[in-house]
């Protein structure tokens, strides 16, 4: 099973263009590089190791193949036992290499504990996880249903580390970048007609109930790390400005291309859209993007919603 994992992965390798190789091998490099300078000073050690952890853990509660490995296999502990320590091997030899401490011996036991984790297949509730906040749209509905556990994890995690700098507003700021993922999928056109509203009236209230949604389960987070900060508060801006503007560009960009029933598709303007929102040189060329698409959503919409503009 694990070969066959392996050989899936390598065709997939292959089958990237040359361009698309070179970004890979230099953001892995860039990673190596970032954690090798890290693992040598005690706050981050501590940082690296919890997000291993949560992303190991987010991983295992959530994967769509465990059913299916543990009718496949009488005991799937040792395949998943196998995956998650070749995830974790390369930080447990950087830290080997760099200076050697008991967070090697963590990032050995890391996947053995986490592989014997039982999974308990729970229900879904139109309700952003076990909080009652009740979701603006199916997109995110079905976002938490695919993500859920990832989302709270990451939100659990800002919260913890809100002591550290910078760590908590950057969580929360590629938490909702993430979030633009929910829009992939179109929805019917009776539910498009469904609220009976004008192109743009429909545009503003999906758009304003997303950030309304996302300022609900992401501020208090920044509040807390405000509290911590007080001399550098400031820094809750950031996700405070610019998060609203990633809300707009997701949804913009999804009606935009609107088509009944069908994927979203994903143009190379809109990549740079989304780049923007992490790279602060194309950061701009977002905001530029994001009022075309806003325009074009509308113009879009229009051609559906034609009869209900007054």
């Amino acid at each position: 099973m694990l070969f066959l994992r392996a050989r899936i992965g390598f065709r997939a390798l292959r089958e990237l263009t040359i361009p698309a190789v070179i970004v890979s091998l230099a953001l892995v490099g860039a990673a190596g590089y970032a954690f090798y300078e890290l693992c040598d000073k005690a706050p981050q050690r501590f940082y690296l190791a919890g997000a291993l952890a949560v992303l190991l853990l987010c991983f295992h509660l959530r994967r769509n193949d465990y059913a299916f490995c543990r009718k496949l296999l009488p005991h799937p502990y040792f395949l998943f036992l196998s995956e998650y320590f070749l995830v974790a091997l390369p930080f447990l030899v950087l830290s080997l290499v760099k200076d050697p401490a008991p967070f090697d011996a963590l990032y050995g036991m890391l996947p053995v504990v986490i592989a014997a984790l039982p999974r308990v297949e729970g229900r879904f509730r139109q309700t952003a996880g076990p909080f009652r906040i009740p979701m603006p749209d199916l997109d995110t509905v079905s976002f938490f249903r695919r993500c859920g556990v990832l989302v709270w994890g990451l939100l659990a995690l800002a919260l913890a580390l809100c002591f550290a700098p910078w760590v908590s507003v950057l969580l929360v700021y590629l938490l909702v970048l993430f979030s633009g993922s929910a829009f992939s999928q179109s929805e019917s056109l009776a539910l498009l007609c469904l609220e009976g509203l004008p192109a743009k009236k429909f545009l503003d209230r999906v758009i304003r109930r997303q950030i309304l949604f996302w300022a609900t389960l992401t501020l208090p987070v920044l509040a807390v790390y405000a509290v911590f900060h007080l001399d550098t508060a400031w820094q809750v801006l950031l996700p405070v400005v610019l998060c609203p503007l990633q809300i707009v560009a997701s949804v913009s960009a999804k009606y935009r291309s609107y088509s009944p029933n069908r994927p979203i598709s994903g143009p190379v303007s809109q990549s740079i859209c989304m780049l923007g929102f992490l790279i602060p040189f194309f950061l701009p060329v977002s905001f530029i993007l994001t009022f075309v698409y806003y325009r074009d959503a509308i113009r879009h919409l229009k051609t559906y919603l034609y009869a209900y503009d007054r």
